[in-house]
């Protein structure tokens, strides 16, 4: 998917449908951090914020991001050197 819209968090390149609210931004932003940790993230927002949009923009960027630096790398061990370096 490729549109006027997408956005970088940290590293990571976000494809998202339109022009994102602040508080979209901080819960994707929420969602990479933890997944760049290794860690769990309890996250709420109330109804109709986009969280479900959010967390599957996010996450699927992230695992994107992840596979092309695998790619690149070519070992497991380089790949979780360069993640730390970011």
């Amino acid at each position: 998917m490729s549109n006027d819209r997408g956005l970088t968090i940290g590293s990571v390149h976000v494809d998202f449908p339109y022009e994102p609210y602040e508080s979209q931004r901080a819960y994707m932003k929420c969602v990479i951090e933890a997944l760049d940790n290794g860690k769990h993230a309890l996250l709420e927002s109330p109804t109709g914020t986009g969280k479900t949009l959010c967390l599957l923009a996010a996450a699927s960027a992230w695992q994107q991001h992840v596979k092309s630096l695998y790619k690149f790398t070519g070992s497991k061990q380089s790949l979780l050197e360069k993640a730390k370096a970011d």
